[in-house]
């Protein structure tokens, strides 16, 4: 099972509505109505034009990164290095700010 398979089923497992998409483009469109999305840092780099696109709803995001490079200056509102433990994100997304 992969990272994203294994997310989805913890979130779902915990109560959380969640949809998966493969790539950013693809959930741009449900970006306006999620409370929330966790989206791996490393599609930043393949799809600038999305992630820069969505403008203010990146407040809503949580990045999923590798630790070794910073996304502060993103726009995100929270970050979470791999690896973590799903009580970690659980924790990160109950205490997310509204966006």
């Amino acid at each position: 099972m992969g990272l994203r398979q294994s997310l989805v089923f913890a979130l779902e497992t915990e109560g959380f509505v969640v949809e998966s998409f493969v790539n950013l483009r693809a959930a741009k469109v449900s970006m306006e109505t999620v409370a929330c999305a966790v989206i791996d840092a490393r599609v930043l780099k393949a799809e600038e034009d999305v992630w820069l696109s969505l403008g203010r709803l990146r407040r809503k995001i949580v990045l999923l990164t590798t630790g070794i490079t910073s996304y502060a200056d993103r726009g995100a509102a929270a970050e979470l290095s791999t690896p973590f433990n799903g009580d970690e994100l659980i924790e990160l997304l109950d205490h997310l700010p509204s966006p």
